[in-house]
């Protein structure tokens, strides 16, 4: 079964759990970068999409990227999720190496279109 993590520090991730189980998808959680970088580190190549909340404590999604790509040299897809509307921030963000950005809250239909686009499923 393909796995997403979902790296958040709020409530969302579990709403975001909810709608991407039924797709028949393993669901990993992380509270934070941190997390997320160990759970990259603990399933590396079978993680085949990543949601990542852009504004968190410890590490935010920014240097989450920014060692997922530098340092972990991992082109895991990432989708950004964030309630930033800001299109110079969106720009440093895509820079960055996301593929998508969602504008929280989302709506499931939205979710599972960008999943299907990107994961082809």
């Amino acid at each position: 079964m393909k796995k997403i993590l979902l790296i958040d520090d709020d409530m969302f991730k579990k709403v975001l759990k909810m709608m991407l189980s039924p797709m028949g998808y393993d669901i990993h959680l992380a509270n934070n970068g941190i997390e997320g970088l160990e759970a990259v580190d603990k399933m590396g190549d079978d993680i085949v999409l990543i949601f990542l909340d852009m504004m968190m404590p410890g590490m935010d999604g920014l240097k989450f990227l920014n060692v997922l790509r530098n340092e972990k040299k991992s082109d895991i897809p990432v989708i950004a999720m964030s309630s930033v509307t800001d299109p110079k921030i969106i720009q440093k963000v895509h820079d960055a190496g996301i593929l998508e950005y969602c504008v929280k809250p989302v709506r499931a239909k939205e979710i599972k279109a960008k999943v299907k686009s990107i994961l082809g499923d």
